[in-house]
């Protein structure tokens, strides 16, 4: 573990990836293994020849502030790990998220002889580095495996409703037997590889942190040794190319006029129409035209809501602007104005449901004022 105690303690927030960048570069020089970093800062390794090789991805940044005096990566009863700033007393996130991805690459490099590891920078203010890739790198590569999830169970095989990986791969990777199962995912770099036109199966995997983006992030170490296995499993069993190609749908042009689209009878016709067809008009029922416009854009609104909640309840220091980039042609009937009224009623909800605080397995729930009082009263009754 002294080897994830390292990475916990190098501050790699978004955009100031450079410590890392280093330190990885330095891991990769004395394991001999073969690397280039692009300008964007993403770190491509491959160690060993071989006509096809395994490939797992990672990426560099984290959302947390830079390390202050007084911060240590703590143990705790040899199951947990968390960061803490005895200085201040107060809980300090480790950056599990991704650091545990790096260090299965890096521990699959030491073990492996032929094996291509890619390490991203930005993921965490929409998929930066993966954005820019090279994809030449994956030209031989037999799958594309992310160890960038919380939890010890989810195998991301979908991710918005786009499938990732095949149904032979799913197979040959056993997921029951390793623990695994699997899930619906959120954006993260596979899913930007497979935007850009990736064709080999792809997946993200749970690697045992909890609490991402917050001061009590942690990581349960045997979790964390699960997702190793499985990892380790596909890379040794998983010997064939597994392409895959999905026909997505096609989205709708974003250029959207309500009222246009509602009434289209409005729409002006163009001279060679009007011509064609002087006396004949096309029949809309114009409420019924209204309604089936208003409720397309009520069922968007509701989903962008939803996604938009998911996204800044886990990354609290994100950017509209952001969400807006990952997400926009998901929504093709929303425009500026309506991004902006969700962002303001999420953030309220959040800000609301933070004032309550859930149980921690560390040092269990803190009662709040009013249930604080409330138990005192039901103990003077039953005294």
């Amino acid at each position: 573990m002294e080897l994830l105690k390292e990475l916990y303690g190098i501050s790699a927030q978004t955009h100031k990836e450079q410590n890392m960048i280093a330190f990885v570069s330095q891991k990769l020089t004395d394991l001999g293994v073969s690397f280039t970093i692009d300008k964007a800062g993403n770190i491509y390794a491959t160690k060993g020849k071989a006509a096809t090789f395994p490939c797992i991805a990672a990426h560099l940044d984290e959302v947390h502030q830079a390390r202050e005096k007084g911060y240590e990566v703590l143990f705790v009863k040899d199951e947990f790990i968390i960061g803490f700033n005895s200085g201040k007393r107060e809980f300090n996130g480790i950056g599990a998220d991704d650091k545990n991805g790096i260090w299965i690459c890096l521990k699959c490099l030491e073990k492996y002889d032929n094996l291509k590891c890619v390490f991203f920078v930005g993921e965490e203010q929409g998929c930066i580095g993966s954005r820019q890739a090279d994809m030449r790198f994956f030209d031989d590569c037999r799958f594309v495996l992310q160890c960038d999830r919380k939890g010890n169970s989810d195998f991301i095989s979908t991710i918005y409703g786009d499938s990732l990986c095949s149904s032979q791969f799913l197979k040959d990777a056993s997921l029951k037997k390793h623990g695994y199962k699997k899930e619906n995912g959120m954006q993260t770099d596979v899913r930007t590889l497979r935007d850009r036109g990736l064709e080999i199966s792809c997946a993200n995997i749970s690697c045992g942190y909890y609490y991402p983006h917050t001061p009590h992030e942690m990581t349960n170490i045997e979790d964390l040794k699960k997702c190793r296995k499985l990892v380790e499993h596909i890379i040794e069993n998983c010997r064939e190319v597994y392409t895959y190609k999905e026909e997505r749908p096609q989205w709708p042009d974003r250029s959207f006029d309500f009222f246009s689209d509602a009434f289209p009878s409005s729409r002006p016709q163009s001279r060679s129409q009007s011509v064609a067809q002087p006396t004949q008009k096309k029949k809309t029922n114009a409420p019924t035209a209204l309604r089936k416009a208003a409720k397309a854009y009520e069922k968007e609104r509701a989903e962008a809501k939803k996604r938009m909640t998911s996204f800044f309840s886990m990354n609290p220091d994100g950017k509209l602007s952001v969400f807006e980039v990952i997400y926009a042609d998901f929504f093709p009937h929303l425009k500026k104005d309506s991004f902006d009224n969700i962002y303001k009623d999420v953030m309220k909800e959040i800000e609301s449901c933070r004032k309550e605080r859930k149980a921690h397995p560390l040092y269990g729930t803190k009662l709040s004022a009013r249930k604080q009082t409330k138990v005192e009263n039901t103990n003077e009754l039953a005294k």
